[in-house]
């Protein structure tokens, strides 16, 4: 080697890198340096105010929900649960600030450590490079056309979601691990706690965090290599071999336990607790930060229920179709996961606990991602799906054979096995896998690029955000405060504010951020969002809710919306039928309609015995839409004619009716005027036809 390059290697950084490339230590600088990035990246804490957008308005309310105490499965049947406001804590509302960093702070904390952990088994140092890679790869996509913070579109991929199916996955691949120590029981609860909170705040960390627990139990059941007793074992055991099989490699993510467990000194009871402890745990927990939300203790199966009734419909309310690039791209990434499941199973003799676990967050992410094929779900699927097959491809687990027989220095002989060549080179098919897995899904994410692109400057901006959060929070809270107040002037109702006044309020529409921007007394129907009443049971909550005078509210300010170009009759329609008895306009206030409440809502011979919207209709079927009538309420309670109504001082009045698209077939609305060739105005005291899904 010539002397400048000898001279330019014992550079002393340069020295620590060529050692680490040869030795595959990382060195302990460069590891505090990529923990610390990888935390301050991670952790997303509130950086934009919301507005009356849809998403942003709804983060807002699960905060709302929150701070009154709205009970879920009761008052609430919405796609989070009483935490929901933390899996969107990058979202301001200023209600529970201080509980929504907090709460961030400590899941962050379990992730970042359980990717430390798994760090650690990776098989090599490039694979660990890739595995870090993943993580600053992905964040700079962003909206370039709508850069945060702006004033109307939430222009965000909901990392929050990408981030719970990985903390979820690796928790239940730390809990697989046969250790009985007490440290490992102690780390193990608090994993289990953190599963717990993550399935408290949304539907699918619901799904998934149960079947991770189930998962653990029946890696348990069916994984543990069960030993004989001690006089059995002297017995049977085999005696020293210079040919045996010894446990000479690198330990993998689930060494074999040193001490002897209960497994192996009792062969009922001890398995038994075994078993059932992570399911029983993992209740308990539930139950606690259920009550610890403020939440009633039989108000729980209800909400179970309730995500099995939001889940139901949604197929059907909110399906979008992928594009066929898309698609196929996303079956090619589902069928390789897939297959490498297989694998693990058959060949590597995984567990079938570990199977399902993968199973079911494969599941989720594609019905995530695929039901509503837009780019920011599509885009969900193809983030989890990168980061899934570095781990089911690379995170190995120690198989049975590999324990060591109790009181003898060498490991069994393993059974003999067909497609023993192939598990052999694990390492090789795995890297193959992951790395086609990982570009298949940045082709995908490229496909759904029209308004995201790559922006190096949002992880500068995330890092910057956090940064304040933890040195500066009392200022950060007031420029926050600022921009809060600057959206609330810009969607300020003062007609509305004047006419209410603490009375309570619901919003009938899609977007509910115009009723808290203005500080009203905000009382939600069960389904908050006209989209979200996708089921007969929900919507039939609805219009109860409407129809009793014990919870209707005395106004209800409507905006509503097109989306995905449906008929608006599509979205809550029972809801709608009800304010249409029950109700009658009052003023219009910048596209915003406020209904007052009959006097004689709700009696035995109100117009509500007579529906005006025939909800029982067959696909393909006409609907029939009457025109409601008002024969049993004085013409001051009831007025379904905008036309002398007017929107703010000097405006001209307006007449205000339902878009329905013409794309519907026989949609059959009774003498009315076509205003256009693609839509027609149906009478009623409701908004614009204006909105986006």
């Amino acid at each position: 080697m010539p002397a400048t390059v000898r001279s330019f290697t014992r550079w002393p950084l340069l020295e620590k890198l060529l050692t680490f490339s040869r030795s595959g230590r990382i060195p302990s600088f460069i590891a505090v340096a990529a923990y610390l990035f990888l935390a301050l990246t991670i952790l997303d804490l509130p950086r934009q105010p919301y507005n009356a957008s849809h998403d942003l308005s709804s983060h807002a309310t699960f905060e709302y929900y929150s701070a009154h105490h709205l009970q879920y499965g009761k008052d609430i049947y919405q796609n989070v649960g009483p935490y929901g406001y933390i899996h969107y804590a990058e979202t301001y509302s200023g209600l529970l600030n201080t509980r929504k960093i907090l709460f961030r702070l400590l899941s962050r904390l379990g992730l970042l450590l359980l990717v430390i952990w798994i760090n650690r088994y990776l098989p090599s140092s490039w694979m660990k490079i890739c595995w870090w890679t993943l993580f600053v790869v992905f964040l700079p996509i962003t909206d370039t056309q709508n850069p945060l913070p702006h004033t109307l579109i939430a222009g965000y991929l909901d990392w929050a979601q990408v981030f719970a199916a990985l903390t979820i996955y690796l928790g239940a691949l730390f809990l697989f691990q046969p250790r009985n120590v007490p440290l490992f029981r102690s780390l193990s609860f608090c994993v289990i706690l953190l599963l717990a909170f993550l399935a408290l705040t949304k539907h699918t960390c619901f799904v998934m965090a149960t079947a991770a627990i189930c998962a653990v139990s029946c890696q348990r059941l069916f994984r543990w290599q069960l030993r004989p007793p001690k006089e059995e074992s002297r017995k049977t055991s085999d005696p020293p071999d210079s040919t045996a099989i010894t446990n000479t490699e690198k330990p993998s993510i689930l060494d074999p336990p040193k001490a002897e467990t209960p497994f192996a000194r009792d062969f009922g009871l001890s398995r038994l607790i075994a078993v059932i402890s992570p399911l029983v745990i993992y209740a308990a927990l539930i139950v606690a930060l259920w009550v610890d939300a403020a939440q009633h203790p039989l108000n729980l199966p209800s909400y179970i229920r309730g995500i099995v009734l939001f889940s139901s419909g949604y197929n059907e309310a909110m399906a979008l179709s992928p594009t066929p690039a898309n698609l196929v791209l996303g079956l090619v990434v589902l069928a390789l996961l897939l297959a490498r499941t297989a694998y693990n199973f058959l060949v590597l003799k995984q567990g079938a606990g570990r199977s399902l676990l993968e199973l079911s967050l494969l599941y989720v992410a594609w019905k995530h991602g695929f039901v509503r094929a837009d780019a920011e779900h599509l885009m969900t699927y193809f983030f989890e799906t990168s980061f899934f097959s570095i781990l089911f491809s690379l995170a190995i687990l120690a198989p049975p054979e590999t324990a060591k027989a109790p009181n003898v220095g060498q490991a069994s002989r393993p059974p003999p096995n067909p497609l023993r060549p192939l598990s052999s080179v694990p390492c090789p098919l795995s890297s193959v896998l992951a790395v086609l897995s990982t570009l298949l899904s940045l082709s995908g994410i490229w496909w759904n690029s029209d308004n995201y692109g790559y922006r190096l400057g949002h992880i500068p901006e995330r890092i910057t955000n956090n940064l304040s959060w933890i040195f500066s929070p009392q200022k950060t809270t007031a420029k926050l405060d600022a921009q809060l107040n600057e959206v609330a002037r810009a969607w300020d109702l003062p007609r509305i504010k004047a006419t209410v006044h603490e009375a309570r309020v619901d919003s009938f529409g899609n977007n509910p951020g115009p009723v808290l921007l203005n500080r009203l007394n905000y009382s939600p129907r069960p389904m908050p969002v006209a989209i979200g009443a996708c089921n007969e049971t929900l919507q039939r909550a609805n219009e109860a809710f409407y129809r009793d005078p014990r919870t209707a509210p005395d106004y209800v300010i409507c905006y509503l919306g097109v989306v995905d170009e449906r008929a608006i009759v599509q979205q809550d329609a029972l809801a709608l039928r009800a304010l249409l008895d029950d109700y009658h306009p009052l003023l219009i206030e910048k596209g915003h309609v406020l209904l007052g409440r009959n006097k004689a809502a709700g009696a035995p011979n109100s117009v509500s015995a007579r529906p005006s919207v025939e909800d029982h209709n067959h696909q393909g079927g006409p609907m029939h839409l009457a025109t409601p009538t008002a024969a049993d309420d004085s013409p001051s309670d009831y007025n379904p004619d905008l036309s002398g109504l007017r929107e703010g001082e000097g405006a001209e009045g307006e007449r205000v009716g339902v878009r329905i698209p013409r794309t519907l077939p026989h949609i059959e609305p009774p003498n009315v005027p076509l205003q256009d060739k693609r839509s027609a105005i149906l009478p009623l005291p409701f908004g614009r036809g204006e909105g986006r899904g």
